[in-house]
């Protein structure tokens, strides 16, 4: 994938050597395709990413770009599979205390099992927040982790104050109404002096 750098003034114009330009500040530029309608779809593609690389700046629709759409949009498909067949599963990392070296919870982890790999959040959570998968996924990391404390607790293997964490994304907290944002603040009773 390449990118350059424009003036703000560079003028849209259709090429007449197989490519188009679209300004529209950042820029997309599609390149020997066959087609106009592959031809628009390609240049659509390289000015979304000429936006995320930032003002003033143009792409060129290139096979690694190509190639990029082609495996994002693999793992899209291969996330909204993984969520239906639950294929996540929680890895637990202890929390120890260093004063005294007591573990006295564990974090949390969230990972995704394709295949034989087990792949860490790193790969997916984006591209869940992205598609509108990480809410399922906060959910289900939230329930198992509890689940497994509560199995811990009930079995003896842990105390009433062993803990756990699980680290949500911000794209799955679901925000308040207005009316629940702002509750009012209780009056404080009135005193007087020497009364």
């Amino acid at each position: 994938m390449t990118t350059y750098d424009v003036p703000s003034a560079y003028p849209a114009e259709v090429v007449d050597v197989g490519a188009l330009l679209v300004d529209a500040s950042p820029s997309g530029l599609a390149a020997h395709s066959t087609g106009a309608t592959r031809l628009l779809q390609e240049a659509d593609v390289a000015m979304y990413r000429a936006k995320e690389a930032g003002r003033g700046r143009v792409e060129i629709f290139d096979e690694r770009l190509r190639v990029a759409v082609v495996e994002r949009l693999e793992l899209e498909n291969a996330l909204h599979r993984a969520a239906a067949a639950g294929d996540f599963t929680m890895h637990y990392q202890p929390i120890v205390r260093m004063t005294t070296g007591e573990v006295v919870g564990v974090d949390a982890l969230i990972r995704w099992q394709r295949g034989p790999v087990i792949a860490p959040p790193l790969t997916f959570i984006k591209v869940a927040e992205d598609v509108g998968l990480v809410g399922q996924l906060g959910r289900f990391a939230l329930d198992a982790a509890c689940e497994q404390l509560g199995a811990w607790r009930s079995s003896g293997a842990v105390d009433e104050d062993f803990f756990v964490t699980v680290n949500l994304s911000a794209c799955s907290c679901p925000t308040p109404s207005p009316s629940r944002r702002s509750a009012p603040r209780p009056r404080r009773p009135a005193y007087r002096r020497g009364g």
